[in-house]
C-alpha cells in the first residue's frame, strides 16, 4: 500500500511536469522563463486534479458511451476536415 502511494505521489510531480515540457513550451532561461514553467506547472496539475476528482468513478457504460457518441463524432469531423484540407486548399490542416 505505501508503494502504491508513493507512486502516486510521484505521479502528481513527473506527469505534470512531463506535460509541460513536451506540450507547453517547458521552462525559458531567467527568472520570467522559471516563474512562467512554474505557473504552467501549477495550471496544469490543477486541471489534471479537477478532472481526477470530478469523474472519480466512471462506469465501463458510461466510458464507452463517452467514446463512442462524442469523440465518434470529433473523429468523423476530423477525417472529413483531413481529407477535404488539401482539395481546398486549407494549410492550417
Amino acid at each position: 500500500l505505501a508503494v502504491w502511494k508513493l507512486a502516486h505521489a510521484i505521479m502528481l510531480v513527473a506527469l505534470p511536469l512531463f506535460l509541460v515540457m513536451v506540450f507547453l513550451g517547458g521552462f525559458a532561461a531567467g527568472l520570467a522563463g522559471l516563474l512562467a514553467g512554474i505557473g504552467k506547472y501549477v495550471l496544469v496539475l490543477v486541471l489534471l486534479i479537477l478532472i481526477k476528482n470530478t469523474n472519480p468513478r466512471v462506469r465501463i457504460d458510461q466510458a464507452m458511451k463517452f467514446f463512442w457518441v462524442y469523440c465518434g463524432i470529433a473523429l468523423v469531423v476530423a477525417i472529413i476536415l483531413a481529407t477535404t484540407g488539401n482539395y481546398y486548399g486549407i494549410s492550417w490542416l
